[in-house]
């Protein structure tokens, strides 16, 4: 089966630039692949992405939710014999902890609990980092995100959207969790191979 490794955390924690680095590390292994959105895309769900551009943010959660779904349906049907392992910015946990941190309890994951139609994560690399070191990457990046809006105003804001990227992940096996303040990207990569290695994972 399909190994995941999902890299979640709020904006400016690391993620990105660590699967980059990653991903230049293991360029010559055609076995480990680097992905953002569905592992298993289709017409389908490359619809699904296109109707969710015309679509309100309560409208959005539910199609990127139905897009996971779709996922895991692909896995068991045409892909139970995949053995890749698929290095992913940020999987189904993101939409879950940001669709409850937008809509609070208007989100359909408070009404319910669409965890067990998704396919699960075989290991969470959860990365974090104080809050200085959001504002200082924040002023280095050129491309700027939702953080940049409200978040990096309200510090207890960025508490409470961390709080449920935690709340996500409950259950998930093989969590690794890396502060990644003033650590450079090189270390912060030698340590999740390694914890992926001492774990078998990879």
């Amino acid at each position: 089966m399909v190994k995941i490794i999902t890299f979640e955390g709020s904006d400016y924690s690391g993620k990105t630039a660590t699967l980059n680095h990653l991903a230049k590390k293991f360029k010559e292994d055609n076995k480990y692949y680097f992905n953002e959105g569905a592992v298993y895309p289709t017409g389908l769900s490359a619809r699904l992405s296109s109707i969710s551009n015309q679509c309100n943010s309560f409208e959005k959660e539910f199609i990127y939710t139905m897009g996971y779904v779709l996922d895991s349906v692909q896995s068991a049907t045409n892909h139970p014999q995949d053995e890749r392992v698929f290095f992913q910015d940020r999987y189904w946990p993101s939409v879950v902890a940001y669709g409850r941190f937008f809509h609070d309890s208007n989100s359909i994951h408070n009404k319910q609990d669409f965890r067990p139609l998704f396919l699960y994560p075989t290991s969470t690399i959860l990365l974090s980092c104080s809050y200085q070191e959001k504002i200082n990457r924040s002023n280095t990046r050129g491309r700027k995100s939702i953080i940049d809006k409200f978040l990096l105003k309200d510090p207890s804001k960025l508490i409470q959207l961390e709080d449920q990227i935690e709340k996500s992940l409950e259950g998930l096996p093989n969590i690794c969790r890396i502060d990644t303040t003033g650590i450079p990207i090189e270390d912060v990569a030698s340590k999740i191979k390694l914890y992926l290695k001492d774990n078998k994972i990879i």
